[in-house]
């Protein structure tokens, strides 16, 4: 179970880095909406585990939560409506990445988080390469 999550992890990042880095606006549009959805669905069903959250991560939260606020506060002065919208969604889908990470990662899971991150980073930079 734990090596089939590094592979996950990895393939995860491989494939977001092959749609554009995820910078694209449809991709970055569809990537929140998919993370979101997981994360409701996740707390609907009891899906994810019922530990705590730790201190450290819900302060960690609530700044990214408190970012989105201010991108989207940044709507009312802003000349482009549009890129500022944009920026509202990802980083709507920064928050709910790390929503989704803190609620469905079992405890002790760091080393595979970052196992798996460093593999798929590994196999982007081998493609750049090629």
């Amino acid at each position: 179970m734990k090596h089939a999550f590094v592979v996950a992890v990895a393939v995860a990042y491989v494939i977001v880095s092959l749609a554009e880095g995820g910078y694209a606006p449809e991709a970055l549009a569809a990537g929140t909406l998919v993370i979101w959805w997981a994360v409701i669905v996740g707390l609907a069903v009891g899906a994810w585990p019922r530990a705590p959250v730790p201190r450290p991560a819900l302060t960690a939260g609530l700044c990214i939560v408190g970012l989105a606020l201010l991108t989207a506060l940044s709507l009312a002065w802003s000349n482009d409506d549009g890129r500022t919208f944009v920026e509202v969604t990802r980083v709507a889908g920064y928050a709910g990445l790390f929503a989704l990470v803190i609620l469905a990662a079992p405890a002790g899971s760091a080393r595979s988080w970052l196992v798996g991150l460093a593999i798929g980073l590994a196999a982007v930079a081998v493609l750049a390469l090629g």
